[in-house]
């Protein structure tokens, strides 16, 4: 029997009525309270604004007053400055005192004063009011002693009983000659106050400074002389002016404004009664909330009604769901205005239709299932790796015709097997078996391998390595019911392994071979270079030699200068060499400086028309001051490959264009050149290493086919690029260089040139190729000075304590001991604190010239060098030598 959808609510659960009826309290609350406390702020600002404005009205009177108690002050210091009064004449003064007394009705009496508080004569109107008594000494005593206007207190009788208020003001001639005392009467107060525009119930009262009532707008008889209300009273100690909630003296709670003259000391205070501002207050949250409370009625009724419209077509629903769920019939619920429920109405009712259309579908679908399970097991049987399965205590249950064959088990021998009998696993390097991979595949539950190196023992005893994977079965529950497992057979991944094993330690090897090919080839090309730089120097020094002591003839020098040329050839050959082979290694150590590319290409072409070279072809030039940030040695270098090429490659009498110029923030170097020019196949290839154009058998260009890489590296370090251009062969080509311009620097000024030839020094010179030695003796014998040799490191180190030179120039490559060597020994004597010692070499990169600075040399100069650079060296150890005698 179905039962009703309330009859399970537990004490957590509500019902929907009790939904719609705190939603419906929710929406209309936030709202009624959002309304109370809008009315009450706005009463309380209302109430700000009354107060503000009774302390304003307060001041207005305050002035008012402070008015007419400022007109009876002018009037009597108008008075005090009487004629008759300087000269004594006190009845000529009594007559202007009667007219002006006749004058001023406000006043009810008139008195002249001494300092000895004798009183000269009186005035007063009728009835005959009563005089200053003693009580009022003390006013007297301070209207004398202020020597200003001052204004008292309620004080005194007046003539109907009342009280009385004085106005004193001194005649001062030096010294207070008498005082003139004007007194008026409260009630006149009292009708000013009356005279205010005070809307009613609105009243205000005037209060003296001992907070006694001297006026009030309404019914002033009664509370003049009293005191003021407490609140008034401490509102006034505490400010100026302010406003304050008080009860005046009828006894009814108001809001009171009030403000304190400045002239009187006297406090003005306005008032209101708080009911009247109040009332409204509460009329309004009367009116929000009663109508509050209908908008919550209204809201619940509407509640009551929604839940009915909702509660009942649900809980037709819950039934015709608990009849689903029971496998009985549906009923069909009624219509409801309320879309969602005939959604879900229509829902239950497809579902109920489905429900009895897949009831009919079952039977087939075992029908197909059974089908799948047998395509399944066909599938297994026939796939191309060993399948195994077991139930979950690790017996084999299935094994396809693959397994069985790897194992050598049959199907039904195998059933009913622990696993590890069948699949029995060792490991192929240390011969041990192998963890059950089904224990495994259950605690990892996970696919996991039984090993990287895995052998499968068969029934038999042969060996097969093999891949194996497992993993749990679980059914529909998530329960755990065997495992599956499967394994491959890996002889032949294992022979491609072996193969490609063998093919990469070739390849290492041929790496390794030609690593050890391009050291050897570096080698070769720093030992080469060293080997060429001590002939070339020995020859150099020859040269130095012959230009000293040879003839002059035209032939002799003309053979001179053609020896020279071929050793500077030889020179920039082998220098080439070296940087390429640095250059190719990121090894170049660049140092960079602002530099003037048109500065740089005079400077090279100079030097090759100095050299000669340039002399057979035309050379034009047009530059304009372009400035980049480079290596200005290593610029020239470029610059000068890249003209020299030019020249190989033009024919005498050729023209070959020089240019500098900027485009965009690029600086820019053309050589252009009307030489043999540039194949097509070969322009991609001109900045390779060793690669040249084709060549006769002449060889006219010469070279090595090193200029152009090194001059791209270079380019290319700096932060630039170069580029080749061509027309074909016959057409002549263009190099272009890029750099990247910078702004010209602010102008250094230059320090004047050293033009004073070295003077004559004692010098040793350490080397072991005897031309080498001879020519540089020769020379430095010629040019004036001393010289002394040695052949080795031995015998270096005793001919320099011996002959304590000025100068050591010791090659580095010496037997017995070598240049550094020397060196050290020579520096650890005090005689070789103060030699300058230079360092000769063929080598010349920059871990040479550190390492010869470490062990101690001043100076460093690579073979063969010339004689302006070993001047220089001379030069400088002159300096040094004279720095230290002085």
């Amino acid at each position: 029997m179905p039962c009703s959808p309330e009859a399970g609510i537990t004490g957590a659960e509500m019902k929907l009525r009790s939904y719609l009826l705190a939603l419906g309290l929710v929406t209309v609350l936030p709202l009624l309270i959002f309304s109370i406390v809008m009315t009450i702020s706005t009463s309380l600002e209302h109430v700000a604004v009354v107060k503000d404005s009774l302390t304003d009205t307060s001041r207005a009177i305050s002035l008012a007053i402070d008015r007419r108690l400022t007109g009876s002050i002018d009037v009597l210091e108008a008075l005090a400055n009487s004629n008759a009064l300087d000269g004594g004449d006190i009845a000529k003064f009594r007559e202007e005192a009667e007219r002006v007394f006749s004058a001023h009705e406000s006043w009810s009496l008139l008195t002249v004063v001494e300092p000895t508080g004798k009183r000269v004569f009186d005035l007063g109107r009728p009835p005959t009011p009563d005089w200053p008594t003693t009580e009022d000494d003390r006013f007297f005593r301070n209207a004398l002693g202020s020597r200003r206007p001052l204004v008292s207190n309620l004080i005194g009788q007046g003539t109907s009983g009342g009280r009385i208020v004085y106005i004193a003001v001194p005649v001062n001639r030096g010294a207070i000659r008498y005082d003139l005392i004007a007194g008026m009467d409260p009630s006149i107060m009292a009708a000013g106050l009356a005279a205010e525009d005070l809307s009613s119930p609105r009243t205000a009262v005037l209060v003296d400074r001992r907070q006694t009532i001297v006026a009030r707008s309404a019914d002033a008889d009664r509370v003049i002389g009293t005191r003021a209300p407490a609140g008034l009273t401490r509102a006034i100690g505490g400010g100026a002016e302010g406003s304050v909630t008080d009860m005046d003296p009828d006894g009814v709670t108001t809001y009171a404004g009030f403000h304190t003259s400045g002239l009187s000391g006297w406090t003005t205070a306005a008032s209101v009664p708080t009911a009247v501002v109040n009332g409204p207050l509460w009329h309004r949250l009367r009116i929000v909330l009663l109508v509050g409370l209908g908008l919550v009625g209204v809201g619940l009724l509407g509640s009551w009604w929604i839940e009915r419209r909702i509660r009942l077509p649900i809980v037709a629903l819950s039934s015709a769901a608990e009849s689903l769920a029971n496998d009985g019939p549906v009923r069909p619920t009624p219509a409801s205005a309320i879309f969602e429920i005939n959604s879900l109405s229509r829902s239950i009712a497809h579902a109920d239709r489905l429900l009895r259309e897949r009831a009919q579908g079952w039977e087939h679908a075992e029908a197909e299932l059974a089908d799948q399970r047998e395509q399944f097991r066909v599938t297994l049987a026939s796939i191309g790796d060993a399948v195994l399965a077991t139930d979950t205590l690790g017996h084999v249950t299935f094994m396809n015709d693959l397994a069985r064959s790897l194992t050598g088990w049959s199907g039904d021998e195998a059933v009913g097997v622990p696993l590890d009998t069948v699949l029995s696993l060792v490991d192929e390097e240390n011969r041990k078996p192998i963890e059950s991979p089904f224990a495994r595949a259950l605690r990892e539950e996970a696919i996991g391998g039984a090993g990287g190196r895995t052998l499968l023992l068969s029934r038999s005893g042969e060996e097969l390595p093999v891949e194996c994977h497992g993993a749990p079965r679980r059914d529909a529950a998530g329960h755990t019911v065997g495992a599956v497992f499967v394994c491959r057979d890996t002889s032949e991944r294992r022979r491609a392994e072996r193969e490609r094993a063998d093919i990469l330690a070739r390849a290492h090897a041929a790496r390794d071979e030609a690593e050890a090919a391009n050291r050897a080839k570096d080698e070769f090309i720093a030992m080469l270079g060293h080997e060429l730089r001590n002939p070339l120097g020995a020859i150099s020094n020859a040269i130095y030699v012959l230009d000293l002591i040879g003839s002059q003839a035209a032939p002799a020098v003309q053979a001179r200068q053609i020896i020279t040329r071929g050793v500077e050839q030889l020179v920039r050959i082998v220098d080439d060499l070296l940087d390429v082979a640095r250059v190719t290694r990121g090894k170049v150590a660049l140092k960079h400086q602002p530099v003037n590319l048109a500065d740089s290409v005079t400077q090279c072409l100079s030097s090759l028309s100095a050299s000669g070279r340039s002399a057979r072809h035309r050379i034009t030039v047009d530059v304009v001051p372009v400035w980049v940030e480079a290596d200005p040695f290593r610029i020239e270098q470029v610059i000068t490959n890249l003209v020299v090429n030019a020249i190989q490659y033009t024919p005498a009498d050729g023209a070959i264009h020089v240019s500098v110029g900027s485009a965009g923030h690029q600086a820019v170097v053309r050589v252009r050149d009307s030489g043999s020019g540039i194949s097509p196949e070969m322009l991609p290839r001109v900045f390779d290493l060793f690669v040249q154009g084709s060549r006769t058998l002449d060889r006219p260009q010469g070279g090595l086919g090193i200029g152009l890489t090194l001059a791209r590296s270079l380019v290319e370090a700096q932060g630039g690029t170069i580029a080749a251009a061509s027309e074909g062969m016959g057409c002549g080509s263009e190099f272009t260089m890029r750099l990247p311009q910078i702004p010209a620097p602010a102008e250094q000024p230059e320090a004047p040139p050293v033009t004073s030839p070295p003077a004559a020094r004692r010098i040793l010179i350490v080397e072991d190729s005897q031309d080498a030695r001879d020519m540089l003796r020769i020379y430095l014998a010629q040019s004036g000075h001393q010289v002394f040799e040695a052949a080795d490191g031995v015998g270096a180190v005793e001919a320099a304590l011996r002959a304590r030179p000025d100068v050591a120039l010791i090659d580095i490559g010496l037997p017995g001991l070598d240049g550094y060597e020397v060196v050290r020994r020579i520096r650890a004597t005090p005689e070789g604190q103060e030699m300058f010692l230079v360092a000769l070499t063929g080598y010349g990169q920059p871990k040479d010239q550190y390492r010869a600075r470490e062990a101690g040399f001043d100076a460093y100069l690579v073979k063969p060098f010339d004689r302006d650079r070993l001047s220089n060296v001379l030069t400088a150890a002159r300096r040094r030598t004279s720095e230290e005698e002085s």
